[in-house]
C-alpha cells in the first residue's frame, strides 16, 4: 500500500493493539503513523523503578514487533525527562538511560515530535 492514503491507516490498524502491550506495563502510549512515545509519570524518588518499567514495556513492545516483522531502530530512538527544574535536579545523580535491543538509550534535552 506504499504510496497511497491508506498506507498510514493500515499501518495503524496493523499496530493498534501495541497499546495492550504498553498498558501492562502503567505506560502511555502515543502512536502516530509508524513514530510511537511512551509516557510515564512519576515521583523523582521512583526513578529506578520507572526506569525499569520503561526498560521491561520497551523490551516487550520490541518483541511484539518482531512478532510482525517490524523493528525498533535504536538510533532513532531519544529519551528526555521532563519536570521541574527541581525535580530534574533531584534525578542528576541518577541513571536515567534506557536500554532498547542492549543498545543504551542517551539522554538528550530536546526531542522531534
Amino acid at each position: 500500500m506504499r504510496g497511497t492514503v491508506l498506507g498510514p491507516w493500515i499501518y495503524n490498524g496493523y499496530s493498534e493493539n501495541v497499546v495492550s502491550v504498553t498498558e501492562q506495563h502503567s505506560v502511555t502510549p502515543h502512536l502516530y503513523a509508524d513514530d510511537s512515545q511512551l509516557h510515564a509519570s512519576f515521583k523523582p524518588e521512583d526513578i529506578s523503578k520507572v526506569r525499569q518499567r520503561l526498560c521491561d514495556c520497551i523490551a516487550d513492545v520490541a518483541q511484539w514487533c518482531a512478532s510482525r516483522r517490524l523493528q525498533l531502530n535504536p538510533d532513532n530512538t531519544e529519551a528526555v525527562w521532563i519536570g521541574s527544574r527541581a525535580s530534574i535536579s533531584k534525578l542528576a545523580s541518577q541513571d536515567r538511560s534506557l536500554v532498547v535491543d542492549a543498545e543504551t538509550i542517551s539522554l538528550t534535552d530536546v526531542v522531534r515530535i
